[in-house]
């Protein structure tokens, strides 16, 4: 049989589809040779290549609480955001502003919740080979995190890191944690630059790359009823274009959960994400086996 590689996208707490995507794949028998992920899949894709099995990871997931992975609580983003308007007003009074975040949250509690599940393992340790993507804001360039034998001269890339590490890189939502700073970079999302990593794992010599796309349908008319709504349809409108043209030269399959109405902080809606990664997995089952035959 031909050597799956599986690309698991972005979208915050609707990553748990992913979950649903390989419970129904590992029931069928089918094992991926290689994962990426670009930010909520790089959990996903990370805890997989690290050995965790699919009742462990949906496990995980179902006890996640915002309290796991935010820091502080609203007071802490509170007083973030104040140390920004206060930046921005200095800043267009035209005075010189140094120290201001690059982030409502630290992401500490992130990364302390990555290294409870990933510990301190690295990309040679994995049980297969992990990609994972981030962006590096100050030049614009695609990173990509990948066991030693398996990068390329055109990406920039970092082997020796440790994947809780990466991981949180690749999370960095721009304005939501600060970036992670390594090597003169200052990394954020992976998903700034491409949303699903289609291209990424191919790194691996995979034969066939089945993507598993988070992101909603641009054309889908959605409410907006305030900030945090408009941040979030600015987000899926700006990736959608681009992640659409990666996945038509890319990707032999594409799964789309059907995960309209969802928004990315909808922790209570797990179970259903997971489900919906089941419903989009099973509809594309039959192709992929026929891709890997």
């Amino acid at each position: 049989m031909k050597k799956l590689g599986l690309a698991l996208g972005g979208g915050f707490i609707r990553g748990a589809a992913h979950v649903g995507v390989l419970k129904v794949l590992d029931a069928a028998g089918i094992k991926p040779a290689a994962v990426a992920g670009t930010s909520a899949g790089s959990i996903v894709a990370a805890l997989y290549a690290a050995g965790h099995t699919v009742p462990e990871m949906e496990r995980a997931v179902l006890s996640l609480k915002p309290g796991d992975v935010l820091d502080g609580g609203p007071l802490f983003g509170l007083v973030n955001l104040y140390r920004l308007l206060v930046s921005l007003l200095r800043r267009l009074g035209g005075r010189e502003q140094t120290g201001a975040p690059l982030g409502l949250l630290p992401g500490a509690r992130l990364l302390a919740f990555l290294q409870s599940l990933l510990g301190d393992r690295r990309f040679d340790d994995l049980s297969i080979p992990l990609v994972v993507t981030a962006t590096d804001i100050v030049c614009g360039r695609r990173v990509v995190f990948a066991p030693t034998p398996l990068v390329r001269d055109e990406f920039v890339r970092l082997a020796r890191t440790p994947v809780a590490e990466a991981v949180r890189a690749s999370c960095a939502v721009p304005g939501l944690f600060e970036p992670v700073r390594r090597d003169g970079m200052v990394l954020v999302d992976g998903g700034v630059r491409e949303g699903v990593p289609a291209e990424a794992v191919r790194l691996a010599g995979v034969d066939v790359v089945v993507a598993v796309d988070l992101g909603e349908r641009p054309e889908a008319c959605r409410p907006v009823s305030d900030i945090v709504d408009l941040l979030s349809e600015a987000w899926d409108l700006a990736l959608s274009e681009g992640t659409q043209k990666e996945l038509e030269t890319y990707a032999d399959v594409v799964i789309k959960p059907p995960l309209e109405g969802i928004r990315p902080w909808d922790f209570h809606r797990v179970p259903q994400c997971i489900k919906a990664g089941e419903q989009a997995a099973c509809v594309a089952l039959h192709r992929i086996q026929e891709v890997l035959a």
